[in-house]
């Protein structure tokens, strides 16, 4: 089975795959309701100025996959969310034999990765 469509068909409990965010990096991540503070807050209102709730995303995780579409590296975010969401990439990935050789990085922090859009 070609890497990119095992990508796209795996289903995390927590979340999905969602896009190649950058050539050959993959990502999983989760759609979440935000709560009302945070959101509130960000668009610079008190606390509770409204109602009803905004959503946020949360990304769970990046597979690297290189041009040979050889699967280089599996890397998890955000806790324990992005570590389970790396463990059961890895592990649909083992199970097709696509993950021999890849990096597994389950507790990433955001900024390690170029592709996370932080420096």
């Amino acid at each position: 089975m070609d890497v990119l469509a095992l990508l796209k068909s795996i289903r995390l409990p927590e979340g999905r795959y969602v896009t190649e965010v950058k050539p050959g990096i993959h990502a999983f991540g989760a759609d979440r309701p935000m709560s009302r503070v945070r959101s509130y807050q960000t668009k610079g209102l008190p606390g509770m100025a409204g109602r009803g709730m905004s959503r946020e995303f949360l990304l769970l995780a990046h597979v690297h996959v290189d041009a040979a579409r050889k699967v280089t590296l599996i890397e998890g975010f955000n806790g324990g969310e992005g570590q389970r969401a790396a463990e059961a990439i890895r592990a649909a990935l083992a199970q097709a034999g696509l993950a021999e050789g890849a990096r597994f990085e389950p507790t990433q922090p955001l900024k390690a990765c170029p592709a996370s859009g932080f420096s």
